[in-house]
């Protein structure tokens, strides 16, 4: 399945108190254990980000086309930039993510859909996530018009939902804060 990765580094990290894509987690960055789960992939694997600390990073990076607007803008800017119909969308905050969670929902992805979304113990999470192409129109129309919550713009879009197997779970954790990270840490 031809297909992009794009994660979205380009939060202001305020309640991590620092860059959250250069938080350590292990001995290593969140943002590198992210590449590494999807390296196997071996497809196209790009930075949304105006930070210039990710500028450098051997990444290829591209800035948010409107900064301080929030992942609509980030997937925006993925899509704007993809060349592939299938695009995985990943935050940065997701250190304990692997290949087996990111091979098992490619593998559940419906290119009938317009983008399959986790879910977890009931909760959605549109930034571990695939979005096709074509639901670019529908993301873009909420950025015009500054509708910035995410989950209303899926509301609009034909998504499919899929609950992450009790096994995976532990790899879809947002790391927000240095309590978080170090909870995980122990």
């Amino acid at each position: 399945m031809d297909s992009s990765t794009y994660i979205l580094c380009g939060g202001k990290s305020s309640r991590m108190e620092t860059d959250k894509a250069l938080s350590i987690y292990k001995g290593e960055t969140f943002l590198s254990r992210i590449i590494k789960a999807v390296d196997f992939l071996q497809n196209k694997i790009v930075l949304v980000s105006s930070n210039p600390k990710h500028i450098n990073l051997n990444i290829e990076c591209i800035p948010d086309i409107i900064n301080d607007k929030g992942p609509v803008s980030g997937i925006v800017t993925a899509l704007k930039n993809t060349e592939t119909d299938i695009n995985i969308i990943l935050s940065c905050d997701i250190p304990l993510i692997k290949n087996d969670l990111v091979g098992w929902f490619l593998n559940q992805h419906n290119t009938s859909y317009d983008g399959t979304v986790i879910t977890c113990n009931g909760k959605h999470m549109p930034l571990i996530a695939i979005y096709n192409k074509k639901s670019l129109p529908i993301f873009e129309q909420h950025l015009k018009n500054e509708q910035l919550k995410l989950m209303n713009v899926l509301k609009e879009l034909h998504i499919n939902y899929i609950e992450t197997p009790s096994k995976l779970a532990y790899q879809t954790v947002n790391i927000n804060t240095p309590e978080q990270l170090k909870n995980i840490s122990l």
